[in-house]
């Protein structure tokens, strides 16, 4: 039976040397999850690699991470994915968005036509949202944006406008029990894949949020000033993978938190 096709990408460019693509990895094993069996779910760091599987495959959702280092080449991917297929859902996040700034935002939706969503914050929940809203509207845009969560931004017209769906995922969670509803990338095989890359770093993360508010920083934001972790169980079943995976490779460790 056929099943749509997700592709979810943390665009890297050769000899960057940078991590394993955690974050598209919480996002499949998510949706995965919550909507078990239901799609093809693909991750890349590779451009190359995405933009032959567009080419050959379009997907049903193309999902990109977006930092400010990959931000041009991401904007060029969006474009493409829509000039193979315009019923492909383009959607962007991360952290390089500044949601409190109107004319910036004006300026990024204007510069950004093939665009259909952008999630600020963290991803998980906020994506599958827009995926059971696929489902639930057909893949059409325009209906999709009447049931969207806050933080998830669009065109509305020649202006942009957010979102006001409260989510009844991990928001409505006990803090401490809430991280730990996403499923581990690494203990599900998602990040298998790239222990053959020797140019990427394993990454695990602990925590998430911060007491602070650098502005450097992606957790410098009040609405993310409370902290919350992963299960130690849990990190450490996922060093142990990593460690056994990794024997004979020479790695340098990533740990956020």
């Amino acid at each position: 039976m056929f099943r749509d096709r997700i592709y979810l990408g943390n665009l890297s460019y050769p000899g960057a040397g940078v991590s394993f693509p955690l974050n598209i990895g919480y996002v499949a094993e998510t949706l995965k999850h919550f909507l078990p069996d239901q799609f093809e779910i693909e991750l890349f760091i590779d451009p190359k690699e995405l933009e032959h599987a567009i080419e050959n495959a379009p997907p049903r959702i193309l999902a990109l991470a977006n930092y400010v280092w990959h931000r041009n080449i991401n904007r060029q991917m969006i474009q493409y994915a829509k000039d193979i297929s315009e019923s492909t859902i383009t959607v962007l996040g991360g952290p390089s968005f500044a949601k409190f700034e109107t004319e910036w935002l004006s300026n990024y939706f204007g510069t950004h036509p093939f665009l259909d969503f952008y999630v600020d914050g963290e991803g998980e929940w906020k994506f599958l949202e827009i995926v059971k809203q696929g489902i639930k509207y057909g893949y059409n845009v325009e209906m999709m944006k009447s049931d969207m969560p806050k933080n998830v931004f669009f065109h509305e017209g020649a202006a942009f406008s957010q979102g006001t769906k409260v989510l009844e995922h991990a928001d409505l969670l006990p803090k401490t029990s809430a991280l730990d509803q996403i499923p581990s990338p690494y203990l599900m095989g998602s990040m298998d894949k790239f222990f053959d890359n020797e140019e990427l770093a394993p990454m695990i993360e602990t925590v998430r949020g911060c007491p602070y508010a650098c502005t450097f920083c992606c957790w410098g934001d009040p609405s993310v000033n409370k902290l919350r972790q992963f299960s130690v169980d849990r990190v450490k079943a996922e060093i142990d993978y990593i460690a056994e995976k990794s024997q004979n490779r020479q790695y340098k460790w990533l740990i956020m938190g």
